[in-house]
């Protein structure tokens, strides 16, 4: 893992990027002069709720935009022993040691980042659930697909055929060049936030448990 320190510099998102996304967003959820009080701010609590999620956007050749969500910090582990209700102790232990070893900041910032590059291993990113894939094709080797959001707004993700209900296209290389740079680039932000976290908690609010598989 890449040393980082919380004083490292990360670059921001880029900002006509973010306005780009806020616009999509605000265009949405309208909020206009006839509307009551309590309309006018749920509508602007949805607004500041997704603009807060965006921890990357990507605009891609087809003109539309890729959202990398702001990995949030998991603070909570459970670790199984046994199946079926039944165990032994040597399974129990380990589990048990599983709780300790967490607190360790290398196994903290793993699971971390294991949990949010599960999520793109179409861009290569291998984590502890899945393997690395070429770049832009799925487990089975097939060209992940340019998916439309089924909210209206100009924003895309990234499937195989099986799961994209309106396909756009495939990405091109650039693309996958310029979403490989900024998943870096939110890597590289997620970590000073760890970094920053560990600095000011270490283990010591975590929250760790074991439970006997069903």
């Amino acid at each position: 893992m890449k040393k980082t320190t919380a004083t490292t510099k990360v670059a921001a998102i880029n900002p006509e990027l973010l306005e780009a996304a806020k616009a999509e967003y605000f265009n949405a959820y309208p909020i206009t002069d006839d509307m009551t009080e309590r309309q006018k701010k749920y509508r602007q609590e949805m607004r500041d709720f997704y603009v807060k999620r965006i921890g990357g956007i990507v605009r891609l050749e087809n003109g539309m935009l890729f959202i990398f969500e702001k990995p949030s910090i998991e603070t909570s582990f459970c670790f199984g022993y046994g199946d079926y209700g039944r165990s032994d102790d040597e399974s129990a232990r380990i589990a048990h040691k599983n709780c300790e070893n967490i607190r360790q900041k290398e196994n903290f910032f793993r699971a971390n980042m294991d949990d949010f590059l599960s999520n793109y291993s179409w861009l290569g990113y291998a984590s502890k659930y899945k393997k690395a894939n070429e770049l832009g094709k799925d487990c089975y080797g097939n060209p992940v697909m340019c998916c439309k959001e089924n909210n209206g707004m100009n924003f895309c993700f990234f499937a195989s055929d099986t799961r994209c209900l309106q396909t756009v296209g495939l990405p091109t290389e650039t693309d996958l060049k310029n979403l490989r740079k900024e998943c870096e680039r939110v890597k590289a932000a997620f970590l000073k936030r760890l970094e920053t976290y560990w600095k000011k908690y270490q283990g010591t609010k975590l929250h760790t448990w074991t439970y006997l598989r069903d």
